[in-house]
């Protein structure tokens, strides 16, 4: 996010060497948006914590349902026939 903070400064400076008015309010909602941006990589980088450990729960649980035995014996008996 440093590059977009960076950007943002960049323009800033660019706008203001060249005799453009940069508002406070459009500053203060470009400095909201960065930090906005902060945030969401946070929670991202989160959520992708948490999905790979729900990734790696869920293969340990396959391998563990492998390791079973099965049986096969409700599938051989005959059913009961109403006539």
């Amino acid at each position: 996010m440093r590059t977009i903070a960076a950007k943002i400064a960049e323009m800033k400076a660019m706008m203001e060497t060249t005799g453009v008015a940069v508002p406070k309010e459009k500053a203060k909602i470009l400095t909201g948006a960065v930090e906005y941006m902060k945030h969401l990589t946070k929670v991202a980088s989160q959520k992708s914590m948490q999905l790979a450990q729900l990734e790696e729960a869920f293969n340990e649980m396959q391998q563990q349902q492998r390791q079973q035995p099965v049986s096969y014996t409700h599938l051989t008996l005959p059913t009961k026939r109403i006539v």
